[in-house]
């Protein structure tokens, strides 16, 4: 990683990483409150959005990780899998 912010705001993370000014967004702790809104506004600006642990994204499901680009987010996923596996 090139740095971590945290902001302890996922909307404001996420209209970062859909505004291009961050690349990946993951969280496996925030509530569907906390990103629902978020993670429209990345799909729209041509981003990906899963939940944490899954292939798809849910709104009712907990966690993020978010990027800013398809090609990122695979390898984003496989590195997560490989950690957590």
């Amino acid at each position: 990683t090139r740095g971590v912010g945290i902001n302890f705001s996922p909307a404001l993370d996420l209209c970062n990483l859909a505004e291009g000014n961050i690349s990946v967004m993951i969280s496996n702790g925030t509530t569907p409150e906390d990103h629902v809104a978020g993670a429209l506004i990345v799909r729209e600006a041509g981003g990906n959005v899963v939940n944490f642990g899954q292939t798809d994204w849910s709104r009712r499901n907990r966690g993020i990780v978010a990027t800013n680009t398809h090609s990122v987010a695979s390898k984003t996923i496989q590195i997560l899998k490989n950690c957590f596996n």
